[in-house]
Formats: C-alpha cells, sequence, structure tokens
C-alpha cells in the first residue's frame, strides 16, 4: 500500500493541495493530520506507522510535514525500517528503495545520532558545572530535618509507614527511603 501522509497546524489551513500531490505522486490512501509541528502527539502519524506492512510505503512532501526535529525524524524512519516499509519525500527526491535515497536518508540519520550525542554530552557538561556551583541537583527534600527526627519517633513508637506519611502528606515511598538512610 502507498500512503500518503499529510499534515497541518491547524484546522484553518487547508490540506487539499499537499493531498493532490501526495495523490499525483501515487498514494493510494491520504491521512490528513491537523496538529501542530511541536506537538508530540500525531495519533493518525502513529497509527499509520502501526499498521505498516513490509513494502508499504510512506509518501510525504517534506521532512517538516513529517517530523518535529531530526531526532523525531530518525524515530520516525527508524520505525519505518523496522516495518520494512519505505519512505519516499517529494521536495527531497528521496526514495528510500534507491541507492540515493537510502544514501541521503543514511546520513540524516547519522547526523541525528550526532545532535544525539551533542545533546547528551551538554547535558553532561551543564549538570556537572552545576555540582561544581554548589547546586543540588535532584528533587528538593519532603520532609526537613525536624520533620525527619518526628517521622523516626513515630515509627519507633509503633507507628506504620502508611500511617507516617499521611501524617507528613507524602508518599509511603518518602518514610521508605528515609528508613533506609537510617539504617
Amino acid at each position: 500500500m502507498k500512503y500518503g501522509y499529510a499534515r497541518v497546524s491547524t484546522t484553518a489551513q487547508n490540506p487539499q493541495r499537499q493531498e493532490d500531490e501526495l495523490r499525483k505522486n501515487g498514494a493510494e490512501n491520504v491521512i490528513v493530520e491537523f496538529a501542530s509541528g511541536a506537538n508530540k502527539k500525531r495519533p493518525l502519524l502513529d497509527q499509520l506507522l502501526n499498521r505498516l506492512l513490509p513494502n508499504d510505503d510512506i509518501i510525504v512532501l517534506s521532512i517538516d510535514r513529517l517530523a518535529r526535529s531530526i531526532l523525531d525524524f530518525l524515530k520516525i524512519v527508524e520505525r519505518i525500517e523496522k516495518a520494512q516499509a519505505n519512505l519516499i519525500i517529494l521536495d527531497l527526491s528521496v526514495d528510500g528503495k534507491t541507492a540515493s535515497g537510502r544514501l541521503v536518508l543514511n546520513m540524516l540519520m547519522v547526523l541525528a545520532e550526532f545532535e544525539r550525542k551533542l545533546i547528551v554530552e551538554r547535558t553532561l557538561s551543564g549538570l556537572q558545572a552545576a555540582k561544581a556551583r554548589g547546586i543540588k541537583l535532584g528533587a528538593p527534600n519532603k520532609l526537613n530535618k525536624e520533620q525527619k527526627v518526628a517521622a523516626l519517633e513515630f515509627l519507633k513508637n509503633g507507628k506504620s509507614q502508611n500511617q507516617v506519611a499521611r501524617i507528613f502528606k507524602v508518599h509511603a515511598s518518602t518514610i521508605c527511603r528515609l528508613l533506609k538512610k537510617k539504617t
């Protein structure tokens, strides 16, 4: 099956030009999604990717109609490849069935992997810099020092972890972690 995927950001926009172009290029079934490019949830695209069979084609006018970022694009391409289907990007003249199309897709995937690694490096560098400046990382403590002492005292006097958690309006796991630190 040859699927066309068209996306417009709002219902006020007309997807007709995309639909016409996709059909002209062989799409038998055109799926039109009304979702902002910034929106992570694109249920029609997810449904399409989930029902792909080997040798199916997904035809899009351009990468920006399909993906929000190069990393998003990489995830979508991986899902298409896992289904043994094919991606065709009309404005780049990319057809994953051809050698040149595979080359372009592989280059884009390498760039996406490079971008992903740069993000990880920058994140780790930022965390190290914050630690060096004395910034405490992680979620703030739910209980202050006095509350911790009182909670331990309640536990020592026979109250259950759940009872103590209700007293201090915290999750029972907070009290469990407090006990583990104490031992």
